[in-house]
């Protein structure tokens, strides 16, 4: 019996139980936690973007997509390489928010309209 692909990864056919992730990787505890990372890192540049984004932002700093991108990144490496100087990942919060948009405004050069 050939084991049958979805979108989400390969399935066991007896348990339905996902065993690999789409990218063919054995589904370990690891793997999750890697792949929730994403989504979360996704979702708080969605909301950094929200803020910041360019004309839709709520308070808009002309930052583009890409922007943002860079500006979460940076800031994760940040805390990765520096975090007892910087403080801890807060999970996307407030904090995390006003942080990044430091990055965009010291290191990305986007400036608030009418500034």
């Amino acid at each position: 019996m050939k084991t049958p692909q979805v979108p989400h990864g390969v399935l066991d056919p007896k348990t339905g139980k996902e065993l690999t992730t789409p990218l063919g990787l054995p589904r370990t505890g690891l793997v999750d936690q890697f792949i929730e990372a994403a989504h979360k890192t996704v979702e708080f540049v969605d909301y950094i973007e929200d803020f910041y984004g360019k004309e839709s932002g709520i308070y808009d700093l002309g930052a583009t997509r890409a922007d943002c991108k860079e500006a979460c990144l940076i800031y994760l490496v940040a805390l990765a390489t520096n975090g007892e100087k910087l403080g801890t990942w807060g999970d996307g919060d407030t904090v995390d928010r006003e942080r990044v948009r430091l990055v965009l405004e010291e290191v990305l050069n986007c400036k608030e309209k009418g500034e």
